[in-house]
């Protein structure tokens, strides 16, 4: 294996200017700087890492913190993914892709976004192995805000906000009104929520746009239309039991998630009723597996690779230029139009 040596014996240059030019250095002239990069070939080079880190400070390390609840503490075994996890599952490819185009690996851990008083710590999340954190889901609290920010480690937010850090988002508020009106359109009043975790941001978010919708459309806002789930499986099971154990029945359901979707055609299989002939259902949030549901599942698209790539672009950016202007940025939902919808005007 060549070293920075071989390099510098081949270009006719001192090791130190090798290095000098492998880091960018304005004092290495072009001519030598070409010479240079033309031995790195033609040796197949690849600097070591670790002692790059020493001289740059550079770890080349992102880590990807997946955004925790209560229920990870006491269960490691849940029957299914969360929303936020299967976020990070399905945009980890494209945000790996991108990060390698800039030479970066990538760490994934959990960061617990916990209601008790003591937490887990994030070990993790320190400048002396990482350079930068991506954060993903909206389980985050103002306890964990504060504790990104005393770490004083680069980081984005995916699906979830703060003023004061970069983040990503899409628009839950509208994706919801989105949903119950295209529900109106197809002759739905009794429309439920299905909602994600009471601690979430983006559950909040989503409340707040089914009221919405619901009052644009003459349309009260009945409490009993409405249930809460932490998205583990256990949990989003009863809480459609709990919400089908009133009245009146809703003819839709409108999930927070994709994953509280397909919980909710299960529910449906299992109780001798069908979708959509006797409820419709569309899910927040359009995962590979909404397409193979049966039937098809209605969703809310949130561009989730358009997310991952915007915030892995935002935090390369941060890593270049520190003092930046913080980014808060919004992608819009859209509509998913399948079969799990039935028109009954």
């Amino acid at each position: 294996m060549a070293s920075i040596k071989d390099v510098a014996r081949l270009a006719g240059v001192s090791p130190s200017t090798v290095s000098l030019a492998m880091n960018g250095s304005p004092l290495v002239k072009h001519e030598t700087r070409y010479r240079i990069m033309q031995a790195v070939e033609e040796l197949n080079y690849k600097p070591n890492q670790a002692a790059r880190s020493l001289v740059t400070k550079e770890k080349k390390v992102i880590g990807l913190f997946l955004l925790s609840g209560d229920e990870y503490l006491a269960n490691d075994t849940l029957p299914f993914s969360r929303t936020q996890d299967t976020l990070l599952v399905e945009m980890l490819p494209f945000v790996q892709k991108k990060l390698g185009e800039s030479d970066y690996s990538i760490l994934v851990d959990l960061f617990f976004s916990s209601s008790q008083a003591e937490q887990p710590e994030n070990h993790q999340l320190n400048r002396n192995i990482i350079d930068g954190a991506i954060f993903f889901g909206g389980l985050v609290n103002d306890t964990q805000l504060q504790n990104i920010h005393d770490t004083r480690v680069p980081a984005v937010l995916v699906c979830s906000r703060d003023k004061n850090l970069d983040y990503v988002d899409t628009d839950p508020e509208m994706g919801i009104r989105i949903a119950v009106n295209y529900l109106v359109e197809q002759g739905h009043r009794t429309i439920a929520l299905l909602n994600g975790s009471d601690h979430s941001q983006v559950s909040a978010r989503k409340l707040a746009g089914y009221r919405l919708a619901m009052e644009e459309h003459g349309l009260p806002y009945n409490e009993c239309l409405v249930e809460s789930s932490s998205g583990a499986g256990d949990s989003t099971i009863l809480a459609i039991e709990k919400l089908w154990s009133r009245t009146p029945h809703p003819t839709a359901i409108v999930t927070a998630s994709e994953y509280i979707g397909c919980a909710a055609l299960r529910f449906l299989y299992d109780h001798g009723l069908s979708c959509p002939q006797d409820v419709s259902i569309i899910s927040f949030g359009d995962g590979p597996i909404t397409a193979y549901t049966a039937p098809a599942l209605t969703t809310i698209n949130i561009h989730k690779q358009q997310l991952g790539e915007e915030a892995t672009n935002i935090l390369i950016n941060r890593l270049k230029n520190p003092k930046a202007r913080q980014v808060g940025l919004i992608i819009p939902p859209e509509l998913t139009v399948r079969e799990s919808v039935r028109t009954i005007l």
